[in-house]
């Protein structure tokens, strides 16, 4: 099975966290699978740390998938926009759903204009963004 392999390849983890990590990896495989190839899905945990990625995430921020799980959304935010990106979480939290446009600093430092839909706690904890430059996301997602 899928999480078999995930686990003998990150050794035998049977922590709440890393029975946590293959759910969000299995839940970003289907999720991946029903997207466009435009569309990066990224699964963030409550403090904003990425734990995975899928989708076109190497063309959309630069980042290799695996790299971007040592990242938090933050670190993918331009300085000016981090303050209010701040509390845009907050509010995505509380509230359970949130979409709209922002700057995304790609690993180069080049900005992206970014249009976002997410989710919040489709595991518990767990919060689903599909990003994709700004007219690329379907109207349907």
């Amino acid at each position: 099975s899928q999480a078999s392999r995930h686990n003998s390849s990150r050794g035998s983890d049977a922590t709440p966290e890393g029975l946590r990590t293959i759910d969000a990896d299995r839940l970003l495989t289907r999720a991946a699978e029903r997207s466009g190839n435009d569309i990066t899905l990224v699964l963030a945990d409550d403090s904003a740390r990425y734990v995975a990625a899928a989708g076109s995430a190497r063309d959309l921020t630069g980042y290799e998938p695996q790299e971007l799980i040592s990242l938090s959304v933050w670190d993918l935010a331009p300085p000016p926009e981090t303050r209010s990106g701040q509390g845009l979480w907050q509010s995505f939290i509380a509230s359970g759903t949130q979409e709209g446009r922002y700057i995304l600093r790609r690993r180069d430092g080049a900005p992206v204009e970014a249009q976002y839909r997410a989710v919040a706690n489709v595991v518990p904890g767990l919060h689903l963004s599909a990003i994709a430059r700004a007219s690329q996301l379907p109207e349907a997602f």
